[in-house]
């Protein structure tokens, strides 16, 4: 037995002789059954072939006991040295075939090993991708309810918000509607009710405006068509002459019946596209050498000019001439926020300070200073009024166009005139000027004449 376990070849031919052997003992025993089925009476030759069989069936068991013995030891070994024997050598293949790896069998266990790893990698995969799906249904699942949470908080706080509103709202209107009553009751007279009604609808109209900011009003306004972008409209009038004295009494027949507005400094264009604009003035202007209780003066442009209808001339920039831009009506703006003021360039709001201080000379330079911190920080009001261009007086246009031409043509064959001379010719001086924009007139105080800055 030793030698059968060191040698693996040894013990396959020794399985195969015992093998062969044993098909040679069925054979026989197989023959042996046949005579005694063909012989029918039991003389003494059965007899003997029937021991024959029965030591043949012992032989056979033995040599099966022997053979079980043999593969139980050969499947020892082979656990022990790592190598593996097919179950077909019990049936008579050839041992040293199924030991060289190329029996059929192996083959097959070979590609049914190979596709039972690739299931259980499968499997594997679709656990781990049906457990993260299982991760993210739960994530969504949870979004979802505290979504639904939110939703029906949101919508339970916006009940809420419109119970007040109409809550609000409803007394409002008995509150309206109690004061209608009461100015009736104490007036008696359909014309007051009506002009009350209108003056509340004004407050709301402001208030409505307030909320809504001067740019947003404006940039709501159409362009009028036939207008030039306000880049490129022509310059008209020398900047050394007013527009108002430069027009004459002959154009000035030719413009609005509201008169002309001129402004350099403190007008605000909506955008470069569009033709609106907005003119910018503080609300009260200080006078150092007036009395006390007359030192600030409220300003009145925006009650003057509201609903006006006025030829709008403005500068490009202030040491510029003056530019046509056409027929703008006036319109009521709510004063100016303090985020507003700060968006303002630095020379409209160095204007407006300048504006502000009749006497410059007269205050010193703390108070000025103080005067300028204030409209910083939103103190001191600003008002404007809204330009809006509702028309193009080509008429107007034309001849200024042509007054210019006439002014070009003098100029080639006459000497150029001084300042004074221009002047003079159309009504202007060189000192002493009434500022084309209304805003503040030379006054005389008793240190000497007030200049205005543009």
């Amino acid at each position: 037995m030793d030698s059968l376990n060191a040698d693996h070849e040894l013990a396959s031919e020794v399985v195969r002789l015992l093998n062969k052997e044993l098909q040679a003992t069925r054979l026989k025993l197989h023959a042996a059954e046949q005579r005694l089925r063909s012989t029918e009476d039991g003389d003494s030759e059965a007899g003997s072939y029937q021991r024959r069989a029965r030591d043949a069936e012992a032989q056979n068991e033995a040599l099966t006991r022997e053979i079980e013995r043999l593969h139980v030891e050969l499947n020892m070994r082979d656990d022990q040295s790592g190598h593996s024997i097919p179950e077909d050598i019990k049936d008579g293949l050839d041992i040293k075939y199924c030991i060289q790896g190329i029996c059929p069998a192996v083959e097959e266990v070979q590609r049914l090993n190979y596709i039972l790893e690739e299931k259980q990698r499968t499997d594997q995969e679709n656990a781990d991708t049906h457990a993260q799906l299982e991760l993210t249904v739960s994530s969504l699942s949870e979004k979802y309810e505290r979504t639904k949470i939110a939703k029906k908080e949101m919508h339970t706080a916006r009940e809420a918000a419109e119970a007040q509103v109409r809550t609000l709202l409803s007394e409002k209107r008995e509150l309206l509607k109690a004061r209608d009553d009461a100015v009736t009751k104490h007036l008696g007279s359909e014309t007051a009710k009506n002009e009350l009604i209108k003056q509340r609808d004004e407050t709301l109209a402001t208030i409505k405006h307030q909320k809504l900011g001067w740019r947003r009003i404006m940039s709501e306004l159409e362009n009028i068509h036939g207008r030039d972008k306000t880049i490129d409209l022509p310059l008209c009038i020398p900047s050394s002459c007013g527009p108002e004295q430069y027009l004459g009494e002959e154009l000035k027949a030719l413009c609005s019946s509201d008169g002309v507005l001129a402004f350099s400094e403190q007008i605000v264009w909506v955008s470069d596209a569009s033709h609106h604009a907005i003119v910018v003035y503080p609300a009260f202007e200080y006078n150092p050498a007036a009395r006390r209780y007359q030192a600030w003066t409220k300003n009145m442009y925006r009650e003057q000019w509201a609903g006006q209808t006025r030829e709008l001339f403005f500068k490009k920039k202030p040491k510029m001439p003056w530019s046509y831009a056409g027929t703008y009506r006036c319109i009521a703006l709510p004063d100016l926020t303090p985020n507003e003021y700060a968006k303002l360039e630095t020379h409209i709001r160095k204007a407006l300070v300048n504006q502000a201080m009749l006497s410059a000379s007269l205050i010193p330079p703390v108070v000025q200073e103080l005067l300028k911190d204030l409209y910083e920080r939103g103190m001191m009001k600003v008002e404007c009024i809204g330009l809006q261009c509702v028309g193009f007086n080509t008429t107007l246009n034309d001849a200024l166009k042509a007054r210019q031409l006439k002014a070009s043509a003098c100029a080639k064959v006459d000497p150029v005139p001084s300042s004074a001379d221009m002047g003079s010719e159309h009504g202007c001086k060189k000192r002493g000027i009434r500022d084309e924009d209304g805003m503040r007139p030379s006054k005389k105080s008793k240190e000497g004449r007030v200049k205005r800055k543009d």
